[in-house]
């Protein structure tokens, strides 16, 4: 099976029989859409997948859902079961509840494969003359609302803005294939990428050093039926590329796509959680 960028990453996986050595790169026998394939072993990724799960919903978070009408409705989450949420909504002057299920709700599917050409904050000669350490970077993922600054939707925590990747030691090119969900409202503008230099502080509040920002608008991902897959130019806080010490720009590779409701054009059903991709994506 061929995995090109157009068809990667929305095969239901069924099963994958064998190879469960992670060493072993012969081919597998994969389950893909009620037939069988055989796909070599470093051509699968896992990732947890676009579904809702209750470790995504944290109270307080605003949340937009299938009203159950045809239309749409907003408010806030006030608590939840492992298939539904209770969510405060207001009418006029009135605040009312209502029990949602998981499979109403609209979220953002994130999905932060690689980046490369990072600049080296970490430069540490050798006795040979030889740069011997290299960053530790990792992205922060934020959204961003209309007429609110980012950083106090971080602050508040509860309120579900921001994820982070792990942080991958001493790498300029890092590969970090992680995926996350975020529970949508309609007055996102756009997602922050934000990559940083984890460094080691004792007794110390200077942040971690910058490795440079994207910023991906609302208009590249909404109304898509695919969404946004591609790479994003890191620049610094004056909107220059940001680049590694041979000239090249930093980059990161991602994709965003909203998934709404069932019944929407856009709906994943109750597909499994295990999706495949080539392993050539993430450069």
């Amino acid at each position: 099976m061929h995995f090109s960028q157009d068809n990667a990453f929305d095969l239901e996986v069924i099963d994958v029989v064998g190879g469960n050595n992670d060493k072993d790169n012969s081919d597998q026998k994969v389950k893909v859409m009620g037939r069988q394939e055989f796909i070599p072993r470093n051509h699968l990724v896992k990732f947890s997948g676009p579904r809702l799960r209750s470790k995504d919903i944290k109270s307080g978070a605003q949340v937009q859902f299938n009203d159950g009408k045809g239309g749409t409705g907003t408010g806030v989450i006030d608590g939840q079961t492992n298939s539904e949420v209770c969510v405060k909504t207001e009418e006029g002057s009135n605040k009312l509840q209502q029990w949602v299920s998981l499979e109403d709700i609209h979220f953002l599917y994130v999905m932060v494969f690689s980046a490369h050409s990072l600049k080296n904050t970490d430069k540490r000669l050798s006795m040979g003359g030889v740069i011997d350490n290299r960053s530790d970077p990792y992205i922060k993922i934020h959204l961003q609302k209309d007429g609110r600054d980012s950083t106090l939707q971080d602050k508040e925590g509860k309120a579900n803005h921001m994820h982070k990747t792990e942080v991958l030691d001493d790498e300029l090119d890092p590969v970090w294939n992680q995926d996350f969900r975020f529970l949508y409202f309609g007055n996102v503008k756009s997602i922050r990428f934000e990559v940083r230099d984890s460094d080691v502080k004792v007794g110390s509040l200077k942040e971690d050093d910058f490795l440079g920002h994207a910023e991906l608008p609302k208009a590249k991902w909404e109304g898509e039926q695919e969404g946004f897959l591609d790479e994003l130019t890191l620049t610094n806080e004056k909107d220059e590329p940001m680049k590694d010490d041979q000239g090249n720009e930093s980059k990161i590779k991602v994709r965003v796509k909203l998934f709404a409701p069932k019944g929407d054009t856009m709906d994943i059903g109750n597909k499994p959680a295990l999706f495949c991709c080539g392993s050539q994506m993430p450069v």
